[in-house]
């Protein structure tokens, strides 16, 4: 069930069975929010740091693994939305997002090691950042010493 949306500034291409981005996302070079919901992506191309202008990305519910470098360069996203995907991190570039303010990252094999360094980001970020590590449902007493 494919819900396509587009609009100058907004492309919404979840549940569209998307294997790949496509090549013409690049070219999207005014867009602020891309959604990219419930796909069969297995990669972000490292043309998606072309995209500066995007304050918004989700891409939950896909098979991800691994982030770009090229995601350093979207320097303008405030939100990021990588829940259920494969990714074990580490988030390399993402501390060089300093607009971002939220990160889900719920649902993905996440070592210690990087659920520690997510909550030291946060740390520096000085409540400018939350980070959704386990979902709010699912978290009741969960204490960590770094």
């Amino acid at each position: 069930m494919a819900t396509s949306r587009f609009s100058r500034d907004h492309v919404d291409l979840s549940y569209s069975c998307l294997r790949a981005l496509p090549e013409c996302t690049e070219k999207l070079i005014y867009l602020t929010k891309l959604t990219l919901n419930h796909n069969e992506l297995t990669e972000l191309p490292e043309s998606i740091g072309v995209l500066v202008n995007l304050l918004y990305l989700f891409v939950s519910d896909n098979r991800l693994s691994f982030l770009p470098t090229s995601m350093k360069n979207l320097k303008k996203l405030q939100q990021l939305d990588l829940r259920n995907n494969k990714l074990k991190g580490p988030f390399k570039g993402i501390g060089d997002l300093k607009q971002l303010r939220k990160l889900y990252v719920e649902g993905n094999p996440l070592t210690l090691q990087v659920i520690k360094s997510l909550v030291e980001l946060m740390d520096r970020k000085s409540g400018k950042l939350t980070i959704d590590i386990a979902g709010k449902d699912k978290i009741k007493d969960f204490k960590m010493t770094l």
